[in-house]
C-alpha cells in the first residue's frame, strides 16, 4: 500500500498531471473558469520551484542541518550499523551486482568510523531489493566491498540480510543486536535519510549516534545557476518527500 501511495503521490507526477488537465480543459474548453487558469499557474510555478537549486537547498536542510558531519568516531561504541540504499543486479551488462553510489558511500564512512578505533562488530542491513531476481543480498554485496576493498576482516561482520525497508533493518538489527547485549551504537546512512532511521532505531530501544553522510545541501553560492530549474533538483525535492512521506506512514503505522 506505502509503495502504491508513494508512486502516486510524487510532486513531480502530481504536477504534471496537474499541468496536463490545465492544458487540456484549456485547449478543449471554450470559456476556461479562473480556478483552472489558476491551477495550471500554480501547477509550473510549483514544478518550477521543485526543479531550482535554491528550494532544493533549504528542503533538503530541513532534513540534513539537524545532522552535520561527524569527524571522530564516538566514545564506548558497541557496534557501528550501516544501512544499504541500493544495488545494480547482475543483467546482460553486468555479469556481477554492483552496489549503488550511495552505498558504497555509506560504506566508505563505516570503515573509516571502525578504523578510528579498537574493532568492534559491523552490522550490514539490506536485502534483496526485488525478490525474484537472481544475486546477492545488499548486505552480502557491502561485506564483500569492505573485506576486498578495505581490509575488513569477515569476522568483525554480522550480516543482516532479509530486510527492505527502514524500519524492517530497525527491527532485524535490533534483535541481532540485543542477543549480543549492544546497545549503544554509530548509526552510518545519508544525512537525508538520517531522521527517519533514527526514530526507527530509536523506537526500538536502542542508544543511537547518528553518524550522517553525503550530504547535499552545503552550500548555496546565490550564483545564476542556483536559480536556473534543472530536473536534477526535482528528483532530489522527491527524495525529501519521500521521507516525509515516509516519516508520516511510519508514525501512523507506530513505527516510530
Amino acid at each position: 500500500m506505502y509503495e502504491i501511495i508513494n508512486l502516486l503521490l510524487r510532486p513531480y507526477f502530481v504536477l504534471l498531471a496537474a499541468i496536463a488537465i490545465g492544458v487540456l480543459v484549456v485547449l478543449f474548453r471554450g470559456t476556461v473558469r479562473r480556478r483552472w487558469k489558476l491551477l495550471l499557474v500554480l501547477a509550473v510555478a510549483s514544478l518550477i520551484a521543485m526543479s531550482t537549486p535554491a528550494v532544493t537547498y533549504f528542503t533538503l536542510g530541513t532534513l540534513e542541518w539537524r545532522y552535520p558531519p561527524v569527524t571522530e568516531r564516538p566514545a564506548d561504541l558497541d557496534a557501528i550499523v550501516i544501512l544499504s540504499a541500493g544495488i545494480y543486479p547482475p543483467d546482460a551488462v553486468r555479469p556481477a551486482a554492483v552496489l549503488g553510489e550511495r552505498t558504497i558511500n555509506r560504506c566508505l564512512r563505516g570503515a573509516e568510523l571502525f578504523a578510528q578505533g579498537e574493532p568492534c562488530p559491523i552490522v550490514v542491513a539490506g536485502g534483496r531489493v526485488d525478490p525474484e531476481r537472481a544475486g546477492p543480498t545488499l548486505a552480502g554485496a557491502m561485506v564483500d566491498l569492505m573485506h576486498g576493498q578495505f581490509g575488513i576482516a569477515r569476522e568483525h561482520f554480522l550480516v543482516e540480510e532479509t530486510s527492505r525497508t527502514t524500519h524492517e533493518n530497525a527491527v532485524n538489527c535490533s534483535e541481532m543486536l540485543r542477543k549480543r547485549n549492544l546497545q549503544r551504537v554509530a548509526l552510518v546512512t545519508d544525512a537525508t535519510h538520517m531522521h527517519r532511521a533514527v526514530l526507527c532505531f530509536r523506537k526500538q530501544g536502542l542508544d543511537v549516534i547518528p553518524i550522517a553522510c553525503s550530504h547535499r545541501a552545503t552550500e548555496l553560492t546565490w550564483e545564476l545557476d542556483d536559480f536556473l530549474p534543472n530536473p536534477g533538483d526535482a528528483v532530489r525535492n522527491q527524495a525529501v518527500f519521500h521521507e516525509y512521506l515516509g516519516m508520516l506512514w511510519y508514525y501512523f503505522q507506530g513505527r516510530i
